[in-house]
């Protein structure tokens, strides 16, 4: 959200999220790519629960990234 937020309106360097200024179709693949990843590790915690350590650590690990993109967008 917060990585969403900073980027608006200005030129998307991401390919994946295509070129040109992020606007609604770019929040929308980047909420879509969140979506599937939050939903595979829910079922991956659902069939191993062995691995919610391995997906804590991720999440902060994705967290700090997010949180880094935005200052930077932001700066």
């Amino acid at each position: 959200m917060m990585d969403a937020l900073s980027s608006r309106g200005r030129i998307e360097a991401n390919p994946l999220l295509g070129r040109g200024q992020f606007g609604l179709s770019q929040s929308a693949i980047k909420g879509g790519i969140v979506g599937g990843v939050v939903l595979t590790e829910w079922l991956m915690l659902r069939r191993h629960p062995e691995t919610k350590r391995f997906w804590t650590w991720t999440n902060y690990a994705t967290g700090a990234a997010t949180t880094v993109v935005a200052v930077r967008n932001w700066n």
